[in-house]
């Protein structure tokens, strides 16, 4: 999805933000790694400082998903799934709190087959 992205691109109605960070992993290899944050600042997850790249996102009035890959790409995607109104995160059916998200979404791509 790789963008240079200098505003966060809006989803929900304005209700979520998503900015990207994207950084070279390798030569011609990029990360867009996300950051997905409420408009008054509060941020819902952060994945700037990990490897997974973001692929794509599909929103409803009620949610948004992200479809994540971590680098270098070597196995299946997985999808977190934010709840607009109370924030809640959904990582591959798993109902997980802010500070795990990156946990489950390790543990995800752990048990992913190459």
């Amino acid at each position: 999805m790789q963008t240079n992205m200098n505003q966060p691109k809006t989803y929900c109605n304005g209700q979520i933000l998503i900015d990207l960070a994207p950084f070279e992993a390798r030569p011609s290899h990029w990360v867009d790694a996300p950051k997905v944050m409420r408009p008054d600042g509060a941020v819902l997850v952060d994945l700037t400082q990990t490897f997974w790249d973001l692929q794509s996102v599909a929103e409803s009035p009620a949610e948004v998903a992200l479809t994540l890959r971590r680098y270098p790409g070597d196995r299946g995607s997985a999808v977190a799934r934010i709840v607009v109104a109370s924030g809640e995160i959904d990582v591959e059916g798993e109902l997980t709190p802010a500070p795990e998200v990156v946990r489950c979404l390790e543990a995800h791509y752990q048990s992913a087959k190459h």
